[in-house]
């Protein structure tokens, strides 16, 4: 029995001390170009999640104001078959999850479409996430991803 419960100890402390790790090899390729959406929304909740010891997966969530249509400004999928009203990110930072917006701001934020699941997913180091107010040059490209013009260079793999 304490082998079993040293093992558990272990394992959590294990959780808890793995950091989140970026691998992005092309520097260049803003990541709003390999993001599957980009939305403005209103935070509507505190970071909420699940019960039980925290996880990588992407369980804990947000409540979010569901974006109007002029605020959708990318999105690689059928809107209508994924919840707009939450976004989920993993239980903490160290999981690379985002557990930094804030209830009651609005935000413009890019992530991946979780198709299996029918959700929005965001993260440390895949996510585009800015607060309000925007500033012209991101407005601009905002509207470049809405109108299908931004120029997204080539990803580079490197060998």
């Amino acid at each position: 029995m304490k082998g079993i419960l040293a093992i558990v100890l272990i394992a959590q402390l294990y959780t808890y001390t793995e950091g989140c790790t970026c691998f992005n090899p092309d520097i260049n390729r803003p990541i709003a170009c390999d993001s599957d959406f980009i939305i403005k929304t209103r935070i509507k909740s505190n970071l909420k999640s699940p019960k039980g010891p925290p996880t990588v997966e992407q369980t804990s969530y947000y409540k979010t104001s569901k974006p109007r249509s002029d605020h959708i400004y990318k999105f690689n999928g059928v809107v209508s078959i994924i919840n707009l009203k939450k976004v989920y990110t993993a239980d903490n930072s160290a999981a690379c999850g985002v557990d930094t917006l804030q209830k009651g701001k609005t935000y413009v934020l890019s992530g991946r479409i979780d198709e299996a699941n029918k959700r929005l997913t965001i993260d440390l180091c895949g996510s585009w996430i800015r607060p309000e107010p925007i500033s012209n040059a991101t407005m601009q490209l905002l509207m470049e991803f809405k109108n299908k013009t931004v120029n997204c260079p080539p990803r580079i793999v490197p060998s």
